[in-house]
């Protein structure tokens, strides 16, 4: 068919159902009377023929429990389309250890009690630890401040040991982003910081000051 005779079939469509403005339902009833037999036809003779049996058949309306199941489905299929809920998860890298500099590390070998400073950076905020070894026991406490970039306070605080892995500590940070974890033993620890916004993994630290 070439491009003077091809009609759509939505066209068609609206001209046997009587919707096309007076001028153009008359100049596609021309071009039909002058059209050579081809598809055109074809596709007007079907398009009767489904309209005429579309006018025969009578839908029921469905039973109640079979339209509150498709509305229902349909509710969960919009429920599925939106935006889930992502929790973001980023690591945090370490950028400040007291125990690297050496000026500090002869301090603590000559007083055996000084404290351990460390900073974590990731991109939803800052970490900072202060490990603090307890001159009663071979324990320690770990202080923790967190500055996130979003005020998402109060944070989870989740300490697990590596080896065995299990939970030594989960606790809740104050409106500052602070926490306190006593009697810690000196293991390697992983740290994992958590709201409903994102969570923080640190790298593996040992706890020793």
């Amino acid at each position: 068919m070439n491009n003077k005779t091809q009609i759509p079939l939505e066209k068609l469509i609206d001209w046997l159902e009587g919707w096309l403005p007076a001028d153009e339902y008359a100049a596609l009833y021309k071009r039909l009377q002058t059209a050579v037999p081809s598809q055109v036809h074809a596709d007007l003779a079907w398009l009767q023929s489904f309209l005429a049996l579309s006018q025969e058949i009578t839908l029921s309306e469905p039973p109640a429990h079979v339209s509150e199941q498709l509305r229902q489905q349909f509710q969960d299929h919009l429920a599925g389309q939106r935006p889930p809920n992502i929790l973001q998860r980023v690591a945090a890298a370490l950028t400040f250890d007291s125990a690297r500099r050496p000026a500090l590390a002869g301090v603590r070998g000559s007083t055996g009690s000084a404290s351990r400073q460390l900073v974590y950076s990731a991109d939803v905020g800052d970490i900072a630890l202060n490990i603090l070894p307890q001159s009663t026991s071979h324990r320690v406490t770990l202080y923790g401040q967190i500055f996130a970039d979003h005020e998402a306070y109060p944070l989870h605080v989740q300490l697990l040991q590596t080896d065995p892995v299990r939970e030594l500590a989960l606790v809740t940070t104050d409106e500052l982003g602070e926490f306190t974890l006593p009697e810690l033993p000196v293991t390697a620890v992983s740290l994992i910081i958590s709201s409903h916004q994102f969570e923080i993994t640190l790298p593996p630290l040992h706890l020793t000051a």
